[in-house]
């Protein structure tokens, strides 16, 4: 459903107050839906990511989004602008090989770039937490590679192609999951 569908269907002000609170909600009702796959799912995980798209390590892939509203909040205007000059709170979500959220935070605004974003959550700081082994995730090629996240290329050349294709199948979940 696209943002204006929402807030038309809820009857939602499309206003900056009204959208924060809502992604927060979702977020505080996410730890009962939303969960880090534990070592049995993450087999399971592996094991389709190697299968079908040829990533043996793979535990899902990550992506940012911006929930976008009608105004700034009174405060730090220019930080809920995104590139686009649109007023947003910025959001990373991680789903896994169905399209299932495995992890999901709502803590930026607007102007802050995915892969800048990604270095401010709880994923990115308590590695061992949630990935062991060579576990990893995919992103696109606006994250950092590292040995928790690997990115397709950006300006693909030869076998970097086929390489971006491969991982844009694989990756194509999370685009649908974070469609707003």
């Amino acid at each position: 459903m696209k943002n204006e569908e929402m807030f038309i269907q809820f009857k939602i002000q499309q206003n900056s107050d009204q959208l924060i609170e809502i992604v927060y909600a979702i977020e505080e009702l996410a730890a009962e839906f939303i969960v880090w796959p534990d070592q049995e799912r993450k087999v399971e995980i592996r094991s389709w990511f190697r299968k079908h798209k040829c990533f043996p390590n793979a535990i899902g892939a990550v992506d940012g989004v911006p929930f976008p509203f009608d105004a700034a909040l009174e405060y730090e205007t220019k930080a809920w602008n995104t590139r686009k000059m649109e007023y947003a709170m910025g959001a990373t979500g991680v789903c896994d090989h169905k399209g299932l959220f495995t992890y999901f935070s709502a803590d930026y605004v607007g102007s802050m770039h995915d892969s800048q974003a990604y270095k401010n959550i709880d994923l990115y700081h308590n590695v061992a937490q949630y990935f062991q082994g060579e576990d990893y995730l995919l992103a696109d090629a606006a994250y950092v590679l590292s040995t928790t996240l690997i990115p397709r290329y950006s300006n693909a050349i030869g076998d970097q192609l086929e390489f971006n294709t491969l991982h844009g199948s694989a990756r194509v979940k999370i685009e649908h999951a974070l469609i707003c």
